[in-house]
């Protein structure tokens, strides 16, 4: 019985150690070397420069395409942002929240719920945005196609400068007895709103900064502060060191 019961262990173990010898023999060195790759060189992306105009392109690229940009059917178009402004100043609410002097800011479409997403054939809705210089305050309008829904007052937002208010703030500046007569060939460089500081002239108005200076040069040459609520100037004078 004891014979027996060796010989067993002896069949069982020969197949282990089977196993092992030829895991051992797997993990040898073959004598194999892996061939040694050179990495790819990165090309270097340059761009051109302004004798090719702007903006800058990539230099040596091919096979350019030409893509033709297409309106989205029935979103908003500058001629019917127009149109949403005159229909929205003809509405008796948002007339008494203008007031008799106001700017038009711009308009932005509202993007429906996307659970009900608009059909073609539903009315825009749309978002337009007034500040009022009689009474100094943005005026927010929600329109559904032509038709106003909300006129409400925005106290204490302050929307980016309107076209027509840099344009009024420099007519009034080339107006201004500190500069007139000396914009003569210079032109309008840039206007921005400005928020003047607490207990200066202007301060909780909005005032827009003005600009000339000759084209090509980096520095104006004379600026302007316009109060565009009072239709004032506040400051005009020299920005060079002469």
């Amino acid at each position: 019985m004891i014979n027996t019961g060796t010989k067993r262990v002896i069949q069982i173990s020969l197949p282990l150690i089977t196993l092992v010898a030829f895991a051992i023999g797997w993990r040898q060195p073959r004598g194999e070397t892996l061939q040694q790759v050179e990495p790819p060189k990165l090309q270097k992306l340059e761009f051109t420069g302004p004798e090719e105009g702007w903006p800058p392109r990539p230099k040596g690229r091919t096979n350019i395409k030409e893509v033709v940009s297409e309106e989205i059917p029935g979103s908003l178009t500058d001629a019917m942002e127009e149109g949403l402004r005159v229909a929205a100043i003809q509405d008796g609410r948002v007339r008494k929240l203008l007031g008799g002097r106001f700017t038009f800011i711009g308009a932005d479409e509202i993007e429906p719920d996307k659970e009900n997403p608009r059909q073609p054939s539903d009315p825009l809705i749309t978002r337009l945005t007034f500040f009022s210089h009689t009474n100094n305050t943005a005026i927010d309008v929600r329109m559904k196609g032509t038709l106003v829904e909300s006129a409400t007052i925005q106290n204490g937002y302050q929307p980016l400068e309107s076209g027509e208010e840099v344009g009024l703030a420099v007519a009034l500046a080339r107006e201004d007895g500190r500069l007139r007569g000396k914009l003569d060939g210079l032109g309008e460089v840039n206007g921005i709103l400005v928020e003047p500081p607490k207990g200066s002239p202007g301060f909780g108005h909005r005032v827009i900064e003005v600009f000339f200076g000759k084209e090509g040069e980096d520095l104006p040459d004379y600026h302007a502060l316009v109060d565009i609520n009072d239709a004032k100037v506040l400051v005009a004078g020299t920005l060079k060191v002469k």
